[in-house]
């Protein structure tokens, strides 16, 4: 497991321009909704789910984010922001 973690975490993980699209649409989405959430949908927001669809990638050992990684990204962020 370790040299799993080691090797994963030495990834340089790529984010195509068409994800970072897709994820300022998504958080766009959800600052239209902030109103519903606990906390505010701030520019911070953005930077999150970079990070986590560069992990979801890291779990899968690819160096280029996916589609399915910001799928896998959304309901984390919206059960973070629905917890009460």
């Amino acid at each position: 497991v370790r040299k799993y973690i080691e090797y994963a975490s030495n990834i340089a993980v790529n984010l195509p321009s068409s994800i970072q699209n897709e994820i300022a649409y998504y958080v766009d989405s959800l600052k239209r909704r902030q109103y519903k959430y606990l906390v505010e949908i701030t520019p911070k927001t953005v930077l999150t789910m970079e990070r986590l669809c560069k992990a979801s990638a890291r779990i899968d050992l690819r160096n280029k984010v996916e589609e399915k990684d910001l799928e896998r990204a959304k309901p984390i962020i919206e059960s973070s922001l629905n917890v009460a």
